[in-house]
This record gives C-alpha cells, structure tokens and sequence, in this order.
C-alpha cells in the first residue's frame, strides 16, 4: 500500500493540519491533492481562518442582544402607550404572545366586550342628565313654584261653609276649655293672698293641695280632643298646638309649687327665683295656646265672649 507523501515528506505539517480541520477550522489555500504539495516551496504561508461556528461562539454577548430587534412595548414610547391603553394592550398581548389556549381567549375576549358595552350603557343615562339645558330647568323650577304656591292656596282656603251645629261644637269647646283651670287658678290666687296672715307650716301644707290643682289641669289639658267638626287638617292641628302649651304651662306651675315649698323647707333664696321664673314662663305658654286656638275660631266666625277668657 502506497503512503501518503505529505507524511512521508512532512510528517508534522500533516499532523497539524488534521488537527486544525478536525477543530472547526479550514485551510484557506489548500492543495488540489495531496500530490500537488510537493509542488509548493515548504516555507510558503498557509492562512487558517476561523469557522462560522467559532466566530457565533465568540460574539460578544451585547452584541448578541443588539442583534435581536427589540419589541415595540419595551420602547419609551411603547410603553406610554401600553400604559394608556391598558386594558386592550393586555388583550392584544394575550393572543400575540400568549400560548394559553383559543378557548380560553375566547372567554376572556367576550368578558371584555361585555364589561365595556356594560360602561358604555350606564354612561348614557348620567350624560342625558347632565345635558338637561337651562330652559328646561327653568321650566321644571317654575312648575315646582307653581305647585307648591297652589299648595298653599289649598292650605289656606276654608271649607265651604259649617252647619250651626258644628258651630255650637266648637263654641262649646272652647268655653270649656277657657274655664277648664280657672279652678287651679283660684286656688293659686287664695294661696298668694294667705302668705301675709299664715304661718310657714300653713302654708307649705296649703301648696299641697295647689300643686294637686295643677297637676290634674295639666293631666286635662294633654287628654283633651279636637271637636270632630267639618275644618281643614291644619286648623286641627293649630288646636292640637294650642292644646299642648297649655298642656306644658301647667307642668311648669306644678313644678314651680315645688320649689317653693323647698324654699319655704329650706330657706333657699335660689328656690324663690327659680319659682318666680317657672311661673313667668308658665304664664307665656298660657297665652301662646289661647292665641292659637281662638285663631282658629275667629277664622270660621265663632261668637266668642271676651269675658270668656278672663
């Protein structure tokens, strides 16, 4: 068998050169065969260049990530955009980048649809609201005057007319009412008077049987009814009003009789001025009350005697 004449010629040269093929590298100017390297001189230059593969596994890494084109929302302006338009960015991405399954984007796809067409619907109401123009507004605040001014009118009015019998109700009433505490305030007015002639004892004792007086007009005056006659619901409770002072100004005499047995106990000067006080006030809810009620009265044109109220 024939051998090799690089070998036999130049043993090392053919040594190295299959080592350097078998490595990834490549001759640049290789012989046709291996015959013809005797016809070059052994101290030309052979230039050995480096493969494709070694030159991908020695790019820089940077170089690597630039060659790579970046994606767009990773940019600053891509980014502003995927911030502003979130939600349809997230959707976008979902079926670009994602590798979540078609049935599942669907769903998710159809929940977004329906929530935006849920927005925009509620959205319609607020803005016809809102677009309400000022004559319209005009309108609806005349009408609003205008229905509460006949409400007014309706409140103020008076019925027809009442039957002599409903009169006499009412006259009635009234009478009673009037002298209903003029026995309590009998009593009071005997009391003052025997304060120059009776003893202290005597006279703690008889307040006794003043505040008994007061209480039972108090406890009258809250039991006592509207006569069932043919008045408008406002002029009832104008009586009702009227029933209630009267009502809360006995209360406060009877607690005024209180104190002043405690001044007359105790000889507490402070007693006395409160007395005095609860008595001037029970005095204004006294006229407060009459007032009332004989409005009501004189509105429907029922005879009163002044002396009725002395």
């Amino acid at each position: 068998m024939a051998q090799n004449p690089s070998k036999a010629l130049n043993p090392s040269f053919s040594k190295a050169l299959d080592g350097r093929i078998s490595k990834g590298m490549r001759v640049a100017e290789r012989p046709p065969s291996w015959r013809g390297a005797l016809c070059y001189p052994a101290s030309r230059n052979i230039i050995i260049k480096p493969s494709k593969v070694m030159e991908k596994q020695q790019m820089p890494t940077g170089e690597a990530q630039n060659s790579q084109k970046k994606e767009w929302y990773k940019s600053g302006w891509g980014l502003v955009i995927a911030i502003l338009l979130l939600p349809y960015f997230l959707l976008w991405y979902m079926w670009a980048r994602t590798s979540w399954s078609k049935g599942v984007k669907i769903a998710i796809t159809i929940i977004f649809a329906f929530i935006n067409i849920v927005a925009l619907a509620s959205d319609e109401p607020a803005q016809e609201k809102t677009a309400t123009s000022p004559e319209k507004q005009q309108v609806e605040v005349a009408k609003v005057e205008e229905t509460s001014s006949n409400q007014e009118q309706v409140a103020e009015s008076t019925p027809a007319g009442l039957t002599d019998e409903e009169k006499t109700k009412l006259k009635t009433f009234y009478q009673d009412l009037v002298k209903y505490p003029s026995k309590a305030d009998e009593a009071y007015k005997d009391w003052l008077a025997s304060l120059e002639t009776t003893s202290v004892p005597e006279a703690y004792l008889a307040l006794n049987e003043v505040e008994n007086n007061f209480y039972t007009v108090w406890r009258g005056f809250s039991e006592m009814k509207v006569p069932d006659v043919n008045i408008t619901e406002e002029d009832k409770k104008e009586i009702k009003d009227g029933l209630f002072d009267l009502s809360t100004a006995y209360n406060t005499k009877k607690n005024a009789v209180k104190k002043m047995q405690d001044y007359l106990n105790k000889n507490d000067l402070e007693k006395l001025s409160k007395f005095k006080e609860d008595m001037q006030i029970s005095d204004q809810f006294v006229l407060s009350g009459i007032a009332k009620i004989m409005g009501v009265m004189t509105k429907y044109e029922i005879d009163i005697d002044i002396s009725d109220n002395q």
